[in-house]
């Protein structure tokens, strides 16, 4: 995609009648504004975009980008700066931190409206890319090993396993031991190559195990609204780089679907009131230090339902801070699953 291109489309949302000069120096100023290095940085610059408040130094620093090249810059006009924002988001998908970036504005989306939906598409890109980039470094590496190098693509298809699926992960975790011993008598260049693999090994074996590491109690003993929950931090639990496993949806799909059957779709509300304190607890010491500074909605939730006593007693105090009715957002269970899987990995950065 041409950015730069993009991105006089996007201003135009602000005005339809916008002299050219000044989009011009927009775009010199989303330039400068690239440089940004610090993740804090980052998460306020999401701020900003979806138009929330921020810290003011960051909030600062973003408008001199802009306002040091045009002295006329409006700096209270909100709707320009999400704009400029969401741009800036764009430009630096393609960075070093560009998978962080991804998957912050996927936990997002769901809650607030995006006003360059572009950019949902663009992390969703990202996330591929990166993706597909990994497995092929890995499999260049590992074809002296064994063949079969696409073995997600082998027992998951449009997120549904395959009807051979079981035979292939047994398969492929024991040809992944094998590689395991074979990476290890290799040099120090290998190892990431060897923490991709330990991945791969532990998904499969918690897959084929069909047992919840959290619950300590098998998939079958597990109410789905439960499961949701505690699959997607267990998934994230066994990742070892990013961006994760691309087939991601299609693991916490056939593990939900071995869970007992309560509901189909739930609200925020109901997922948060319907987990157990000790699970709530495990998840917020690992995961929910800076859940509220890195814009992770879930695991605030899950968080802030621990400081009351009853349920929905956690309501008030999180719709102010969050702009976000718990009570009127409904998803599917692989949905949340998904996300808070997500919102770990970010938390994980």
């Amino acid at each position: 995609m041409d950015l730069e291109r993009n991105f006089y489309k996007w201003y135009k949302k602000v005005s339809f009648d916008v002299p050219q000069n000044q989009i011009d120096m927009r775009w010199q100023g989303i330039k400068q504004a690239e440089d940004i290095k610090e993740i804090d940085e980052i998460v306020g610059l999401i701020r900003i975009f979806l138009k929330l408040s921020c810290d003011a130094d960051i909030k600062e620093w973003f408008i001199e980008c802009f306002s040091n090249i045009d002295k006329g810059f409006d700096d209270k006009n909100e709707e320009e700066l999400a704009v400029l924002a969401g741009a800036t988001l764009a430009k630096l998908l393609q960075g070093e931190d560009g998978i962080f970036i991804a998957y912050s504005l996927q936990v997002l989306e769901p809650y607030y409206d995006f006003i360059l939906k572009d950019l949902c598409i663009l992390a969703c890109d990202r996330i591929r890319e990166l993706s597909i980039e990994t497995n092929r470094v890995n499999s260049e590496q590992e074809a002296q090993v064994f063949l079969n190098s696409n073995w997600e693509t082998e027992i998951a298809e449009e997120g549904q396993f395959s009807e051979n699926a079981p035979e292939t992960l047994i398969s492929v975790i024991k040809k992944m031991e094998k590689n395991i011993r074979i990476l290890d008598s290799k040099n120090n260049n290998l190892m990431n190559e060897n923490k991709i693999a330990q991945e791969k090994i532990g998904i499969l074996s918690w897959i084929v195990g069909e047992w919840s590491d959290l619950l300590e109690i098998p998939l079958s003993e597990i109410k789905d609204i439960n499961g949701a929950v505690v699959l997607g931090v267990e998934l994230e639990n066994l990742v070892r780089s990013y961006p994760g496993p691309y087939a991601a949806e299609a693991f916490l799909s056939k593990m939900l679907n071995k869970c007992k059957k309560s509901v189909s779709e739930v609200s925020l509300t109901e997922l948060i009131d319907e987990q157990e304190i000790s699970i709530k607890e495990k998840i917020v010491e690992k995961y929910g230090g800076e859940c509220e500074s890195r814009n992770l909605p879930i695991i605030a939730a899950l968080k802030a339902s621990l400081t009351v006593d009853g349920k929905k007693e956690w309501l008030p105090a999180y719709k102010k801070a969050w702009k976000i009715n718990p009570d009127s957002l409904k998803l599917s269970l692989i949905k949340w699953s998904m996300l808070i899987y997500q919102e770990c990995l970010v938390s994980s950065y």
